[in-house]
């Protein structure tokens, strides 16, 4: 290939096919090159049987007309392709003394849990105000921020002030004084967000635990893999291409900036841009050592994966006898321990149980049931006792099993398809390092170093995903992709004025 393309993606991921859709409309000449079969990394599901399995998505947050993130859909030309299902609430949480039924709205939560908490009422709707805040305070300063130049990271946050620099479990138990109620918060910390109450930032859970709680989550009919095609087919027919089964193998760089990628089969394509939607960690492999700058590799060696997951699929061969209307439960021992992701321990740890026939009978095969279980956990724990345990996947999933029967009591007798998925399982698929599932690794306190800025020390190499601003999560990396879309449009337009 010798006319050079506009932009090379390295990745289909969310945040790049984002970025890819982004330029894609604005004329680019875009090339979108993924070492998988099939495309959105994370965002697509798999068959066994007549059964498809979602990988990850439960739901999106925000995306309903005039919500805060439906603005990125329609940026990206997707907002009128996707059919977007809300649930009927939220959430439906087991606990030792009690079920809670969590409403969408912060309105009708705060009045759900005066109702098991009455001498909560005050502290409640005063956190639910300072997420309110923190929500719009982020997001203003996250629109207005340059990710794609050096560290944006103190920029974005310092609006919030102090409150970036604390524990979410600080600002809690400023607001909450009865433990079972910080018990439920903690609940979205762990089973959502994959770490305790005390190793987020307040920004971390705040934000996030608003947008869910206030406007609500939805999942497109199609699952995942509807908004992947309606991504795909906005870069097809801004006249871009799509490349599965096809990785990337070098990016070549001359004087310190990136002008061609080079492919599995030799093949060498020109780029006026590189974007890389793989992990950072995968630059050291796609450049050469010289061609990079060593305090750059130096602090991508600093950083840890996230969380990774074990997540059990059943394909049900009927449904579900006990007519359930709740769309997602999360369901938990009597002898629970809210002590973080660390100890492997199935039996106590939060777990995530979705149905997604609740959504309607056209989410799973006509006369079928779905079930999936997520465990999230420190993939560093999981790899440690693994080594000393080899029979700890089948341990888990017999674990998972004896708990998603207090739900579905019958569930032993119509299991006709189950597969299980553990950190090595997403790192083989996705390529992510230790089957992280929402980039790196973040603790509170430090308020520098969450996120990489979109920009590398090579010129004309960039950065779109969960590993870069605003973070993890499906709004989250479609909003990455999209601002750095939307900037490299710019630059290009700008450039061809001058030439």
């Amino acid at each position: 290939m010798t006319t050079p393309h506009d932009a090379v993606v390295i990745g289909s991921g969310l945040g790049g096919l984002a970025c890819a859709a982004r330029l894609a409309r604005s004329g680019a000449r875009v090339l979108v090159v993924e070492r998988h079969d099939q495309l959105g990394g994370y965002a697509s599901a798999f068959r066994r049987g007549v059964f498809d399995f979602e990988i990850s998505l439960h739901l999106m947050d925000a995306v309903g007309l005039g919500e805060p993130h439906r603005q990125v859909l329609d940026e990206l030309g997707v907002g009128d392709a996707l059919t977007l299902c809300k649930p009927a609430v939220l959430r439906h949480e087991h606990w030792p003394d009690r079920e809670l039924v969590v409403p969408h709205g912060m309105g009708a939560f705060e009045e759900v849990m005066a109702t098991h908490f009455p001498t909560e009422r005050a502290g409640l709707a005063a956190l639910g105000a300072r997420a309110a805040d923190a929500h719009a305070e982020f997001y203003r300063a996250a629109d207005g921020a340059a990710w794609w130049q050096g560290d944006a990271t103190p920029s974005m946050l310092s609006p919030l002030g102090e409150l970036a620099r604390v524990s979410a479990a600080a600002v809690i138990d400023a607001h909450v004084a009865d433990r079972r109620v910080r018990d439920m918060l903690a609940l979205f910390a762990t089973g959502w967000l994959g770490l305790p109450l005390e190793q987020l930032a307040a920004p971390q859970f705040l934000v996030p635990w608003y947008s869910y709680q206030a406007f609500g989550g939805y999942y497109p009919l199609g699952g995942s893999a509807a908004l992947v095609r309606a991504l795909a087919d906005v870069v097809r027919a801004g006249g871009g291409a799509l490349m599965t089964a096809t990785g990337a193998t070098r990016v070549h760089v001359e004087r310190r900036r990136a002008h061609a990628v080079e492919l599995a089969d030799g093949t060498v394509v020109p780029a006026r841009t590189v974007v890389c939607n793989a992990s950072p960690l995968a630059l050291r492999e796609l450049i050469a050592p010289d061609d990079f700058d060593a305090r750059y590799l130096a602090r991508l060696a600093r950083f840890e994966p996230s969380v990774s997951c074990v997540k059990l699929w059943l394909g049900l061969s009927r449904p579900r006898t006990v007519i359930d209307p709740i769309d997602y439960d999360v369901y938990l021992r009597p002898e629970i321990a809210n002590d973080g992701v660390g100890t492997i321990d199935a039996a106590r740890a939060g777990l995530s149980v979705v149905f997604p026939s609740s959504l309607g009978p056209e989410h799973v095969p006509a006369g079928k049931d779905v079930v999936a279980v997520s465990l999230l956990l420190d993939p560093r724990a999981w790899r440690a006792r693994l080594a000393e345990q080899p029979s700890l996947k089948q341990d888990v999933t017999e674990t998972l099993l004896r708990r998603v029967e207090k739900l579905v009591p019958d569930l032993r007798e119509m299991i006709e398809v189950q597969a299980v998925a553990t950190p090595e399982t997403f790192e083989r698929f996705t390529g992510s390092p230790a089957g992280s599932i929402y980039g790196w690794h973040t603790r509170a306190g430090r308020t520098a170093g969450w996120r990489l800025s979109a920009e590398t020390p090579i010129s004309g190499l960039w950065l779109a995903g969960a590993w870069t601003h605003p973070g993890a999560g499906f709004t989250s990396v479609l909003r990455s992709g999209s601002a750095l879309g939307a900037r490299l449009a710019q630059t290009l337009e700008a450039r061809a004025r001058t030439i």
